[in-house]
């Protein structure tokens, strides 16, 4: 004969239902982990990104600077040619 004992069945349900319960808050854990971690990586690749179209910028403006010099020297040197002669 079997006997029902409600209060250890209760407990055994109540362990069962918290156990659920932790494996879902820490399956939800883990996503929100994973997500944060590829933000982070996306993070760091826009960062980078810009890095480099900074540096590129940075290169363009300094070559038209030095385009400028490059013709003023020519054209001050054509100037004192021209008060030489």
């Amino acid at each position: 004969m079997r006997r029902n004992y409600p209060v250890i069945n209760n407990k055994i349900m109540s362990t069962g239902n918290s156990l659920n319960r932790g494996a879902k808050i820490s399956l939800l854990g883990s996503a929100i982990s994973v997500l944060g971690d590829a933000l982070q990586t996306i993070g760091g690749a826009i960062s980078i990104e810009e890095g480099l179209i900074s540096d590129a910028q940075q290169q363009q403006e300094i070559d038209k600077l030095q385009k400028q010099i490059d013709e003023l020297k020519k054209e001050q040197s054509n100037n004192n040619s021209m008060v030489s002669s």
